[in-house]
């Protein structure tokens, strides 16, 4: 295959790597989706680390090799557990130079270490004001890029481009959802043992959190007890979600709740649903609006896992 007609898309998780195989021909072609178990469990903690490094580096050219891909570029989704996310509203109309300054100057009151050790990026989101502009800034450190880079360089890929899940994630919404709401919504989704919460106006990102499921909250559990108990803890995250937002949106009632089917049993939405009446929920297939080529098998896969494929929708079809 050419160099620039194949991209792969990856998302990491602590015991697998999800993939997609998207060609362009000259328009994406979604042609292959799969996981890749991981000998050991991978850990951001452990930057740089030679042992980790060739373990994943060895499962990714693993799979290369079966897929028959003989080179290409890779773009990551990087979960948002491992980056600093601040949301700005400044001054409409600054240069292009005093927002950068403007922005520089808010990452040093709550970044974690010296801003020497992070990247920082940025994107503009829409804000209810005229007189505002809304920005989403994403800082990651140094080291974590360094890691993914050494764990690619090992490997046929060519690492391109290094996104934000849930930035990606809004875009993929996009793209699979026919008609998403002008108003604000809600992708929740749980994911090893942590449910992730996106609150977005307009598609586009306004905050998000990431909230700890303790052992007896199971989004898919079947009994009833559990099911009401796990249905209030999300509302009630739901609610310290929007209280984020302050005085910024007057009206903070949900228009809609995009989430996928497979991710929550019907006892835990029949008991959220009453918690959220004047909400509609919005069953996500990430495979909606794509053309692709998967089998059966990679379908069901895509589906099973919607949260962490819709990630890597957005880093290509959005």
């Amino acid at each position: 295959m050419e160099k620039a007609s194949t991209q792969i898309g990856m998302i990491f998780h602590p015991d697998r790597i999800h993939y997609v195989v998207v060609t362009f021909n000259p328009a994406p072609l979604l042609s292959a989706a799969g996981a890749i178990p991981l000998n050991g469990r991978f850990d951001y903690s452990a930057c740089l680390d030679e042992e980790q490094v060739l373990r994943q580096s060895a499962a990714i050219s693993s799979m290369l090799e079966e897929r028959g891909i003989a080179e290409g570029q890779a773009a990551l989704a990087v979960d948002e557990g491992y980056l600093l996310l601040k949301r700005l509203r400044v001054d409409r109309g600054l240069s292009e130079s005093d927002l950068r300054q403007h922005i520089e100057w808010e990452m040093e009151q709550f970044l974690a270490a010296p801003r020497d050790e992070y990247n920082v990026s940025y994107e503009r989101v829409p804000v209810e004001t005229e007189t505002l502009d809304g920005y989403i800034v994403a800082a990651i450190r140094k080291v974590i890029l360094q890691h993914l880079q050494a764990i690619f360089a090992r490997t046929r890929l060519k690492l391109r481009q290094v996104d934000v899940d849930v930035l990606s994630a809004a875009r993929g919404l996009a793209v699979v959802i026919d008609r998403l709401t002008e108003g604000l919504s809600i992708f929740m989704r749980p994911r090893d043992g942590k449910l992730y919460l996106s609150l977005m106006r307009n598609g586009a990102l306004l905050s998000s959190q990431i909230s700890t499921l303790r052992t007896e909250l199971q989004p898919r559990t079947s009994n009833p007890a559990r099911a009401e108990e796990t249905a209030g803890f999300i509302n009630d995250e739901i609610l310290r979600l929007l209280d984020t937002l302050g005085d910024e949106v007057l009206l903070k009632n949900i228009d809609q709740v995009y989430l996928a089917e497979t991710d929550f049993s019907r006892e835990v939405l029949g008991s959220l649903q009453p918690l959220m009446r004047t909400s509609e929920f919005v069953l996500i297939d990430p495979l909606r609006n794509l053309h692709h080529t998967l089998s059966p098998v990679e379908q069901q896969l895509a589906r099973g896992q919607a949260g962490s494929f819709l990630s890597m929708i957005g880093l290509f079809f959005s």
